[in-house]
């Protein structure tokens, strides 16, 4: 179940039109690294969430 539920919110932080936008109009350095950040952070509280409500 915790890793069900992480790798769905990862899968919502790391939408390819996301990414795509952020390609566009912020530039690649931004839309390369934030998936290197956010979903590390995604899975944490994944977990985190699972503990408490267990």
């Amino acid at each position: 179940m915790i890793m069900f539920v992480a790798q769905a919110l990862a899968e919502v932080v790391t939408d390819y039109t996301e990414i795509g936008l952020l390609w566009a109009n912020v530039g690649r350095r931004v839309a390369l690294w934030m998936p290197l950040v956010s979903v590390p952070q995604v899975i944490l509280v994944g977990y985190l969430f699972n503990k408490l409500i267990k």
